[in-house]
């Protein structure tokens, strides 16, 4: 490329040798399927993509289905996570609304509108949850996973990190 635009002999040389196109075609299916991408090069080239993912904890979809047969109306993913890869995993576990590329106080801030709705309870387990968890109508802590400062801010801490005592709880 030349700043960002792909130049003719780039584009004539991936032509002949049906190279992958990594923006269009590579990087949107891997976030796709719920993976991050990382593009790994040198200074002057590009070497590989690597993609990454965080296993969804299996008792996840369950879990999320317990708490809407036990009468939660609605789930929300507030994420640091890229947009694509956060779609996927919620769509997976049965979320119904993703907020994605978020800073903490982005999550605040979007918690505070959810709160100004109805209570919220918001479960989390890192510190760029915790102000988030503070804002919560009930902030719950994952305890075992969970950093001190996430812990230390929610209103209840799990000792545990199975989400099947959410719907317990």
């Amino acid at each position: 490329t030349d700043g960002g635009v792909v130049t003719r002999t780039s584009q004539q040389l991936c032509e002949r040798h049906n190279c992958l196109d990594l923006l269009e075609d590579t990087v949107p299916e891997l976030q796709a399927e719920g993976k991050t991408v990382v593009l790994v090069g040198t200074e002057d080239e590009l070497e590989g993509v690597v993609a990454v993912a965080d296993e969804v904890r299996p008792e996840a979809k369950a879990a999320v289905a317990r708490l809407k047969e036990l009468g939660v109306e609605r789930t929300v993913m507030l994420t640091g996570d890229n947009e694509r890869t956060a779609r996927a995993v919620a769509e997976q576990v049965g979320i119904d609304a993703v907020h994605a590329e978020l800073l903490p106080d982005e999550k605040t801030a979007v918690m505070q509108d959810l709160v100004a709705e109805h209570g919220v309870a918001m479960v989390g387990d890192g510190i760029n949850d915790a102000p988030a968890l503070a804002t919560a109508t009930v902030g719950i802590a994952m305890g075992a996973a969970g950093t001190d400062t996430a812990i230390e801010t929610a209103d209840i801490a799990l000792l545990s990190d199975d989400l099947a005592k959410l719907p317990y709880l």
